[in-house]
């Protein structure tokens, strides 16, 4: 009797008919090849979230708080989530960089709040730059949600 029939009840591993048994194995065989590949799709692997290297005395808000992060999708979308606080407010200041693969084609215009409660905004540069505005408090700033097509 053949490996590929082993599992099958009784009635289909004693068949004689050289030609109906040599069917029942191909389609044993194909039915394994058919799981080994569904099993593969079925659990697609956590995304691999990359530190984002914060400049202008900005931090992440605390070990417990989402880090600033980002990670590409299996559709070539950027993600980016922070929750960040102590840096400089000024508009326009470079608070991180995106590396290469991870920027946007065009500028892209996000918007978070700050610890005043206020909205401020990210603008993510096609140079990889990360630039805040509109931050009224460096106690805590958050972005999250945020996603982009990558070039």
């Amino acid at each position: 009797m053949s490996d590929a029939l082993k599992g099958m009840p009784q009635q289909f591993r004693n068949v004689a008919d050289p030609r109906l048994k040599e069917s029942l194995e191909n389609i044993v065989s194909n039915i394994k090849r058919m799981d080994r590949r569904i099993s593969s799709l079925e659990s697609p692997a956590a995304p691999a979230w990359q530190q984002i290297s914060l400049l202008a005395s900005w931090d992440n808000y605390s070990d417990d708080a989402v880090q600033a992060e980002h990670h590409i999708d299996n559709h070539s979308f950027v993600h980016i989530h922070m929750v960040i606080a102590g840096g400089t407010i000024t508009d326009s200041t470079v608070i991180g960089v995106l590396p290469e693969g991870s920027r946007p084609e065009n500028i892209v215009d996000i918007y978070g709040d700050d610890g005043a409660g206020a909205h401020s905004s990210l603008r993510i540069n096609p140079n990889g730059d990360l630039e805040i505005y509109d931050v009224t408090d460096s106690t805590r700033v958050s972005f999250s949600g945020v996603f982009y097509a990558s070039r």
